[in-house]
């Protein structure tokens, strides 16, 4: 068996009733966190902020022990699904405030608490991967030191070390987790950007029938509104609802996958960005031409492709009354050029260590913004030396992914990928992150690695 989707599929009648009930529980409790974070929204009184930070790490706590007492799963495995569970909060600190005004994040916290576990362990990994991802966090000092603005080079800096954190550890997690960790793992990321979905659906439906303002929406030009939910960047949501997509449809061809896809699809793009919907179509049409006829039905696929990319653009559509035409969507580029033009030119003026990890916040002071392409950000901000060091950590995933006994994982790294050409950051976006640790910590397609006589669950619910 070549895919690990393949091998879920198999053992679909493993899964034991019990496993069933008690993983639906650890659900329970992750929508009551989601739903505890959606109440306390734009509240900041101490009360308020004290109460979400004891009954969020309370529900946290109910769910390790379930998951590690009833569902079989070892520390590690436990913490990469609190991972999973947190990351649509992970724009959200744990006080229920906006990163802006506390930037720390259930994310950051885990994660911390993983690396920590991870040497005390002596598990870290010494290969070429690993050298470079300690490295760049010593590296990264020099364009911290050169910000101006030191507080917004520092939320910078928590960036991209929670990316070579997560990557650090999930190395350590190599040929230790299973296709049944990752059965029960996936459910639990899916389930995370299903409640996105339905909160960018709900800010809609309040926003257009009933004139309410729900949460985060940003208002732009052109009559257009922008359904952030409890994200900060608009790209950056979109490109997160997509990658379960594809994760949803490389778990089978089951109907209810296909609906909760065609759902996640419509949220998609009723955020009225471009950037998830566009990379996505991408990313599916080179899976109808590229993928294996082992690893996913074709035909579903394409008729998928075909009725909900109709969907999405003529969402997108109607969502941006200045679009007339198709091709006139894809190419316009809202003065993107422009800025990724400019942050070239800045980065002429500092080719070794860039301008700073604050250069956002530099040009926000100039009456302009970063540029919305990953690489040119990355570059403009740490020079060219730390650039490659990164481009060479982010390849080395690439490769890692294509070997991963989860077909699917290369083409949700890929997705995320090519979503950061139209974003201002890889590492800003938290789910990028843990999409790398799936990628590096998942068996390779060599290794066959189930647990004899433990259940594996049904996927995408």
């Amino acid at each position: 068996m070549t895919s690990l989707n393949l091998a879920f599929l198999r053992e679909q009648r493993c899964y034991g009733a019990q496993t069933k009930t008690e993983m639906r529980r650890a659900l329970g409790y992750a929508w009551l966190l989601y739903l505890l974070n959606c109440a306390v929204y734009g509240r900041t009184s101490l009360p308020v902020k004290v109460l979400t930070l004891m009954a969020g790490g309370a529900l946290l706590i109910l769910i390790y022990r379930r998951l590690t007492t009833r569902v079989w799963m070892d520390h590690q495995s436990a913490m990469l699904a609190l991972l999973s569970i947190t990351m649509p909060l992970s724009f959200r600190s744990v006080f229920g405030t906006g990163y802006a005004e506390i930037p720390l994040p259930w994310f950051y916290l885990l994660l911390l608490l993983m690396l920590f576990t991870s040497i005390e362990r002596g598990s870290v990994q010494k290969n070429p991967l690993t050298y470079v991802l300690l490295i760049l966090p010593l590296a990264l000092i020099v364009p911290l030191v050169i910000s101006k603005d030191f507080i917004a080079g520092i939320k910078e800096y928590l960036g991209y070390a929670s990316f070579l954190m997560g990557c650090i550890v999930a190395g350590t997690l190599k040929n230790k987790l299973s296709r049944i960790d990752y059965a029960f793992i996936l459910p639990l990321y899916v389930n995370g950007v299903v409640f996105a979905a339905s909160g960018v659906v709900f800010q809609f439906v309040m926003l257009n029938f009933f004139e309410i303002s729900t949460f985060y929406i940003m208002r732009l030009g052109g009559n257009r509104d922008l359904y952030l939910f409890l994200f900060y960047d608009m790209s950056g949501i979109s490109v997160y609802l997509g990658t379960a997509i594809i994760i949803l449809l490389f778990l089978g061809k089951r109907v209810r996958n296909y609906i909760l896809s065609a759902f996640v699809f419509v949220a998609m793009a009723l955020t009225s960005s471009r950037t998830g919907v566009l990379s996505l179509v991408i990313i599916l049409i080179g899976m109808v031409l590229f993928a294996k006829r082992n690893e996913i039905a074709k035909t579903p696929l394409k008729v998928f492709l075909a009725v909900m990319g109709t969907i999405a653009v003529a969402i997108l559509f109607a969502s941006r009354s200045f679009f007339t035409s198709l091709i006139d969507m894809v190419l316009s580029d809202n003065g993107r050029f422009q800025l990724i033009t400019s942050a070239l030119v800045n980065f002429a003026e500092a080719p070794l260590f860039g301008k700073g990890l604050d250069y956002a916040s530099q040009m926000k002071a100039l009456g302009s913004m970063a540029p919305h392409f990953a690489l040119v950000d990355l570059l403009v901000q740490t020079g060219i030396l730390i650039t490659l060091m990164f481009i060479s950590a982010l390849y080395y995933i690439w490769r890692i992914s294509r070997r991963s006994a989860f077909a699917g994982f290369k083409w949700v790294y890929a997705v995320c990928i090519i979503g950061a050409s139209f974003a201002p950051s890889f590492f800003a976006l938290r789910f990028f992150t843990l999409i790398c640790m799936f990628c590096i910590a998942a068996p390779s397609v060599r290794r066959e690695s189930a647990i004899p006589g433990a259940p594996v669950p049904e996927m995408g619910g």
